[in-house]
């Protein structure tokens, strides 16, 4: 463990199991720092507060975890950075006054949180967005998330996953990253409109990838990454006044297929490119968290389908 940390919180009393928890915390942050200055380790000291606010980013917004576990990894993190400060490793404590979520925002985990919305809604949300001065790659990344896409997913499209079909429709094949083939169809005039935009603005910047970004070094558009689109995922979030997660948005997805459109499992796996049991799974979750008064009635139908 980097800088004698475990060691020295053994001698204040704290437990093995413990310990051994924030270390596996400790270790991501430095394989992602590893990862984000490819392959080198900064400095102890030359670590910077908006390095952790990135690493939770990616935590949070891209791995999906919930804000009760990225709450426990900031709190483990200021611990380890306290420790470093104790012990003169470092000249200040970056983390002293650093808070990821802002403090009217209540920690509780997210299978547990209601979801405060329905699909119909979030249709109306597109719309909105869609009709909106937004940059062009929020929109895309709109018509993306209510697809119920896993959001790593979104970033590997590319322009060979899109194929224009009779009657103005785009359909879309991919292996997920799930590892399960998955099979969508895009109908509706606007979504079809931003699908072609994005494939043609993608051969204009000769890059595979629908969402990509322009490297400040090489000058060249490339692959982007969930939490290199963190402004535009807030400029919808600022505009239709709720967060935006993929998934949640893949439950309420999946839960208006099952109980609207009378979708069978098998049919919503082979959409979304997950197992049947995953999609059983996001079903009951959604009749835990979308208005369960009106779904417990028919739970027992779900768990037995």
């Amino acid at each position: 463990m980097p800088y004698g940390y475990v060691e020295y919180r053994l001698k204040k009393g704290i437990s093995e199991n413990t310990l051994k928890l924030q270390a596996i915390v400790i270790e991501q942050f430095f394989s992602y720092l590893r990862y984000k200055y490819e392959g080198k380790e900064p400095d102890i000291k030359q670590i910077t507060e908006k390095d952790v606010r990135d690493f939770l980013d990616q935590q949070y917004i891209e791995k999906e975890f919930d804000k009760a576990t990225v709450y426990r990894k900031q709190s483990n993190l200021k611990k380890f950075f306290d420790f470093l400060w104790e012990t003169k490793k470092i000249d200040y404590d970056i983390l002293a006054k650093f808070k990821y979520f802002p403090d009217d925002v209540v920690i509780k985990s997210n299978t547990t949180d209601p979801i405060e919305y329905t699909y119909e809604i979030l249709l109306e949300k597109k719309k909105l967005v869609l009709n909106s001065k937004l940059p062009f790659t929020s929109k895309l990344l709109m018509v993306l998330y209510i697809k119920g896409i896993q959001l790593n997913d979104m970033y590997h499209l590319q322009v060979k996953d899109f194929l224009e079909l009779p009657g103005n429709k785009i359909g879309l094949t991919y292996v997920s990253s799930l590892g399960f083939n998955a099979e969508m169809l895009f109908e509706d005039e606007k979504d079809v409109e931003i699908l072609r935009k994005s494939i043609k603005i993608a051969n204009e910047r000769n890059v595979p990838y629908i969402i990509s970004y322009k490297n400040g070094e090489t000058k060249k558009y490339q692959q982007s990454q969930p939490m290199l689109s963190r402004y535009y995922v807030l400029q919808i979030a600022e505009l239709i006044g709720m967060n935006v997660r993929s998934d949640e948005m893949r439950i309420v997805y999946v839960n208006y297929l099952f109980h609207n459109e009378n979708m069978k499992h098998e049919q919503i796996a082979e959409m979304l490119g997950r197992s049947k049991e995953n999609i059983k799974k996001l079903v009951r979750e959604g009749i835990a968290r979308i208005h369960p008064k009106e779904y417990n009635q028919q739970l027992e139908l779900a768990l037995q389908c």
